[in-house]
């Protein structure tokens, strides 16, 4: 199957090219490997802001499914920020209208559910409050007209809280490790805050499985299913980094955690890594990287 994927250099998209190895792919990215062409990936580098210089080579690879992880400006959340991607996304869409893509697959966030509490379901309503949540609710409506318009089915994977290899230094994971390894306190806000965790691996597996399952359309929540207040996962790194600290658990917890029912039903899919090894990889990781 010939695949375009935006965003293929980030911290989703790292992960899941490398389960696509069986597709012909075409990945639009700002930074590109030595080697333009590696095994049936074919990079161009570019931006989705200045389609002259890559919508030409879109056209001939006729691909039949988008993947866009594409998101400027991580971990800026700002209106400005999100306005520039709404503007991106519309830029995106006009080069899509010169294809012939059959299946849109685009990366979603948890977030636009907002402020809302207990088990989610897909039917739960949307209530975001960030200006990064709403600049994702407006990409979706926008990419749900576009594929009406031209009989394509789109899929919206809403992410929960992924973390693995790759994330960025500022995620909880990481910020972490480097205060333990400095021999430091770790800041943690909010420990009272239900999240739900699922590893990298997992999501792109999600993600592969949505991609080639035929005459699938909707959102589909991903994640673990399972609801870990911040305070547990930070006493899971610490204890994985063989550390004394330790945060209280919390007696009142407050957030949201994602029901799976659906992605599990239609691609029989489900979550493999569980928090504490996938906590402990990444870990090692993390310190592979930090002794180069």
């Amino acid at each position: 199957m010939r695949i375009f994927v935006t965003g293929g250099s980030g911290f989703i998209g790292k992960h899941l090219l490398e389960v696509l190895v069986e597709h012909d792919l075409l990945v639009l990215s700002r930074h590109v490997p030595k080697r333009e062409v590696v095994g049936s990936v074919k990079w161009i580098k570019g931006e989705i802001a200045n389609p002259g210089g890559w919508e030409e080579e879109l056209i001939q690879f006729d691909p039949k499914v988008c993947i866009n992880l594409a998101w400027e400006g991580l971990p800026s959340y700002t209106q400005e920020n999100s306005k520039k991607n709404i503007y991106l996304t519309e830029l995106l869409i006009q080069s899509l209208r010169k294809t012939n893509i059959q299946r849109l697959v685009v990366a979603g966030s948890c977030w636009e559910y907002g402020n809302s509490s207990g088990q989610l379901s897909e039917a739960a309503v949307q209530t975001p409050e960030s200006h990064f949540a709403k600049a994702k609710l407006e990409a979706h409506r926008k990419f749900a007209d576009y594929c009406n318009s031209v009989e394509a089915s789109l899929i919206w994977a809403r992410i929960f809280f992924s973390y693995g290899s790759g994330q960025r230094k500022t995620s909880l994971l990481p910020t972490i490790f480097d205060a333990l390894k400095r021999g430091e306190t770790p800041l943690i806000k909010s420990p009272e805050v239900i999240q739900d965790f699922i590893h990298i691996s997992d999501v792109a597996s999600a993600l592969l499985l949505l991609i080639e399952a035929d005459g699938v359309s909707g959102d589909f929540n991903i994640g673990s299913g399972i609801a870990t207040s911040v305070a547990e996962f930070v006493n899971i790194a610490s204890e994985s980094c063989d550390s004394n600290f330790r945060l209280e658990l919390p007696e009142t917890l407050n957030g949201f955690w994602a029901s799976i029912d659906k992605i599990k039903e239609v691609t029989s899919w489900s979550p493999k890594v569980l928090l504490k090894d996938g906590v402990m990889k990444t870990l090692k990781q993390l310190e592979m990287s930090h002794s180069e």
